[in-house]
């Protein structure tokens, strides 16, 4: 997979529904939860990006809320296995973090899985505490990074 990626909103229907896809096969899947798992009401609201291939593969996806009028979280980042490892994820992160900075926001906090802890640390996040376990299994931390000014 050394195809080149864009990272953009969905423009169609179609290309949502991929990202919802892979939300629930990497996220909600391998812990035995239903489809429809990986949706929630602010979906319709909230700004959703994916990673796409030339030919309309949705590789990658992010989305960002805003939790108060300084404060957006960063929720459902979900990375094919094929393309781990090469950048998709942070690519996928600077432009939600972008996107933030668009809309006024100052700092993004999220809630990051043990084992991709160190992936946000090395994206500039910080760990402040432990945050709710998923699915009584899945420990969590909380993390957050500054956006700058």
């Amino acid at each position: 997979m050394d195809e080149p990626l864009e990272i953009r909103p969905p423009a169609t229907l179609q290309e949502r529904e991929a990202a919802f896809a892979l939300r629930w096969r990497i996220l909600r899947q391998p812990w035995n939860q239903p489809p429809g798992s990986e949706r929630d009401d602010l979906d319709d609201t909230a700004f959703l990006l994916i990673a796409v291939t030339g030919a309309g593969e949705v590789l990658g996806t992010g989305r960002l809320q805003r939790v108060d009028g300084q404060t957006g979280q960063v929720r459902y980042m979900a990375v094919d296995p094929r393309t781990r490892g090469r950048g998709t994820g942070l690519a996928i992160l600077r432009s939600l973090e972008a996107e933030a900075g668009r809309w006024g926001l100052r700092r993004l906090v999220l809630n990051a899985r043990a084992d991709v802890v160190g992936f946000y640390e090395k994206a500039g996040y910080s760990v402040t505490g432990p945050a709710p376990t998923l699915f009584g299994t899945i420990a969590h931390q909380r993390m957050e990074r500054s956006l700058g000014g």
